[in-house]
């Protein structure tokens, strides 16, 4: 299965990119309709109904919809929806350069693969993102002084409110799962070794040591 990265080891990338997802869809059609994983994080908002596969099931999806794909996580769009909205994604360093703590923070509540990978947005809910969405997107084409913090200051408030929303709807709690944070280090493991013939005790010291640290 193919696997892409983005701006791998190139220091000079800003390793976090916003597009407009029906015509990024339809430059990339023939990679994207085919199962596929990445090495960053993508927030895919979906503004019109349609399916997305993501995990080996096709999801039919109403509109404003967000998916929150996590790294290694198997997903591909589908060519016979409209694929209207944005597309964000982002390595892990745009967040750790400024906190580990808050990437250890969004790994766990957002991309945890665990709740469901997507969730509808109400009118409020949208609009707020819409305006964080069209602030990234001036940000990133005017690139005035200051537009890379403004960017991930941006981007961290997207990641805060999301969690919020999926707080609220009652999908995560970061203080009432107990075990949480183990379930979540073994899957990132499980994910992180896919090609390796790793067995259930490999993966026990690996979340062990991991837990430990």
């Amino acid at each position: 299965m193919k696997k892409y990265d983005l701006h791998k080891n190139d220091f000079a990338e800003l390793h976090f990119e916003l597009k407009t997802l029906e015509p990024y869809f339809q430059r990339n059609k023939e990679k994207a309709t085919k199962p596929h994983r990445h090495s960053f994080f993508q927030i895919l908002w979906f503004k019109e109904r349609g399916n997305h596969y993501i995990d080996y099931n096709v999801v039919e999806h109403d509109v404003n919809t967000l998916f929150l794909i996590n790294k290694n996580q198997v997903h591909y769009f589908c060519p016979d929806s409209s694929n209207s909205g944005y597309l964000l994604h982002f390595n892990d360093s745009f967040i750790s350069n400024s906190s580990l703590d808050l990437l250890n923070r969004f790994e766990l509540s957002i991309f945890n693969e665990i709740d469901s990978p997507n969730f509808s947005l109400d009118k409020k809910d949208a609009k707020i993102i819409d305006d964080l969405t069209y602030n990234l997107l001036v940000e990133l084409e005017e690139k005035k002084l200051n537009h890379l913090q403004i960017i991930t200051h941006e981007l961290i408030s997207l990641l805060y409110y999301i969690e919020r929303i999926k707080q609220n709807s009652g999908s995560f709690n970061r203080s009432t799962k107990s075990g949480f944070s183990a379930v979540v280090t073994f899957k990132q493991a499980v994910f992180e070794n896919v090609d390796k013939n790793y067995g259930v005790q490999d993966y026990s010291e690996l979340v062990g040591s991991h837990l430990k640290s």
